[in-house]
């Protein structure tokens, strides 16, 4: 039941983690538009997966020959 306060909330970063680890978040900003900014930064990132999933190429690595 832990939750965050921030009470310079800027680029929304505190908010973006605390909503990726399941915190409890209050938040406030005093500048409107800087506010509006990191609403949209928040809701760009909550739409992104947490983790990338790692690419490979196909075959064994230890197999393959350098190339010179």
């Amino acid at each position: 039941n832990d939750k965050i306060l921030d009470t310079h909330l800027g680029s929304q970063s505190s908010r973006i983690a605390a909503y990726k680890l399941g915190f409890d978040f209050w938040g406030y900003e005093l500048d409107e538009d800087y506010f509006k900014q990191g609403c949209e930064r928040f809701e760009k990132s909550i739409a992104e997966p947490l983790f990338d999933a790692p690419k490979f190429e196909q075959g064994n690595i230890f197999t393959q020959k350098p190339q010179i």
